[in-house]
């Protein structure tokens, strides 16, 4: 066995400190931003809870695009609870329009967007006119594979809503006996 010892030299002992120091300067990232619509921690709804052996399936999608969009989803065992996001830009909060989704068949009709005069339950809107659409799809949610389309106003004569889709999310808790027992706390808001 062959053993390398070597004693560093004093510059290698103040650059090592140096870099050191560096690090602990550097702050832990954070961000917090409200304009009435970032959730805080104390105000975030429990939307779905429990135990059982399986798991927690979030699939997502990040694309900016142009509807209509569809997205696709694997969920590996049977559902027993299952939420689909979907986000869509405003441009600004006084641009109104709609998003109409689908998801495995299923049309959810249009939800209309009010921007700063939004009503709507199942619609959070942020700081100019960022939309954040839920469905509650566990009866349609099935084990394997699952679409959801998400068509706007964007384009639509008239229409002011720039309309474009960020985001498609499926969460689903989902069962399969040869897991271990978890139990799950889902929040939004």
């Amino acid at each position: 066995m062959l053993l390398y010892n070597r004693q560093m030299s004093k510059s290698e002992e103040i650059t090592g400190i140096v870099i050191l120091c560096v690090l602990l300067l550097v702050p832990i990232a954070g961000a917090s931003y409200s304009f009435d619509g970032v959730p805080y921690t104390d105000k975030l709804d429990l939307v779905a809870h429990g135990t059982l052996k399986g798991g927690v399936y979030v699939g997502e999608s990040q694309k900016l695009d142009f509807p209509p969009c569809t997205r696709t989803f694997n969920v590996p065992g049977e559902v027993k609870w299952a939420r689909l996001y979907v986000g869509v830009w405003g441009g600004t909060e006084r641009y109104e329009g709609w998003v109409h989704t689908t998801f495995n068949g299923h049309d959810f009709s249009k939800t209309y967007l009010r921007g700063e005069n939004d009503d709507n339950p199942n619609v959070y809107c942020s700081g100019h006119g960022v939309y954040w659409v839920y469905y509650d799809v566990t009866d349609e949610a099935l084990s394997g594979l699952n679409t959801a389309i998400a068509n706007t106003s964007r384009g639509e004569r008239g229409n002011k809503l720039d309309g474009r889709v960020y985001s498609i999310i499926l969460a689903a808790v989902y069962e399969d006996t040869n897991a271990p027992y978890i139990t799950y706390w889902v929040a939004d808001g």
